[in-house]
């Protein structure tokens, strides 16, 4: 196997983590938010999240940074009424091996968040969220 190739599996289990930590953590019987719904499209690339009459899509991809490191790539983007993404970006944000993202955590002096536990990731998909009811979409 590649280089190339160890390099996405890792990030590809990153963001196959992330989605999972965060489904836990937001599906909860102990969550606030009863009618949040996740569903895995993973060998795809992507999960889609439907809350409040809203459907949004996260997407996976990797890509080299200005320093030529691959990183991995999420974007959370609407999903129209033909059940495909629209071309409008929600946000997005990048992460690394170390699932760090380029997400700053409000609670920790501008640290990078971290998709690799549960409060990082489900805050990452709620404000995603949140940001998607902002818009006109």
């Amino acid at each position: 196997m590649t280089k190339i190739s160890e390099r996405y599996l890792e990030l590809k289990t990153i963001f196959d983590n992330f989605y999972q930590l965060s489904a836990d953590r937001l599906m909860d019987e102990k969550s606030p938010f009863k009618s949040i719904i996740f569903l895995p499209q993973l060998e795809k690339n992507f999960f889609d999240v439907s809350f409040a009459g809203k459907e949004t899509r996260f997407s996976f991809v990797v890509a080299g940074d200005e320093k030529a490191i691959l990183l991995g790539f999420v974007k959370c983007s609407p999903i129209g009424p033909d059940e495909k993404p629209l071309d409008t970006v929600i946000g997005e944000f990048s992460f690394n091996r170390q699932a760090e993202t380029s997400v700053k955590d409000p609670d920790n002096d501008g640290d990078p968040l971290c998709i690799d536990v549960p409060w990082g990731a489900g805050y990452i998909v709620l404000n995603l969220l949140y940001d998607s009811f902002a818009r006109s979409d």
